[in-house]
């Protein structure tokens, strides 16, 4: 590792992963234990990996309050009219229709999903860590 970059991996281990002991046997722990943060065992799964369906949720209701400090009776009004968008759209997954999710990134799951299933203790984590970059974008 280029010196340039031990304040990087510093960080990293620190935040992350645990810092290594002196005798180099173990980790300290990190500030964020790995548990928190770890996507691994959701993605196998085929579960959401972020709090983006709340966030959307938070939105949509946002729009149908229309407004930061309303009074209680438009709240009760946007909750009636969200119970009855929930119920519509209930119906299609009660009917076994699975959830629709835009292409790219229900293709982008899958991916991470197949990589995540195929992975094994045997297999080199650089290989699995480079399946895994190909599917990141920002």
């Amino acid at each position: 590792m280029p010196q340039e970059a031990q304040t990087i991996v510093d960080y990293f281990e620190d935040t992350w992963i645990g810092r290594l002991n002196r005798r180099r046997r173990g980790r300290r722990s990190p500030n964020f234990p790995i548990e928190m943060w770890n996507c691994f065992q959701k993605a196998k799964d085929g579960l959401p990996k972020t709090n983006n369906a709340v966030e959307e949720w938070h939105q949509g209701f946002e729009g149908v309050v229309q407004g930061a400090h309303v009074n209680t009776f438009k709240i009760l009004n946007a909750l009636k009219v969200e119970q009855a968008h929930t119920e519509t759209s209930w119906e299609p997954s009660v009917a076994g229709e699975p959830p629709t999710k835009c292409c790219k990134y229900q293709d982008c799951a899958d991916r991470i999903r197949n990589i995540t299933a195929s992975f094994e203790d045997d297999v080199i984590v650089v290989n699995y860590l480079r399946g895994i970059s190909h599917n990141i974008s920002y």
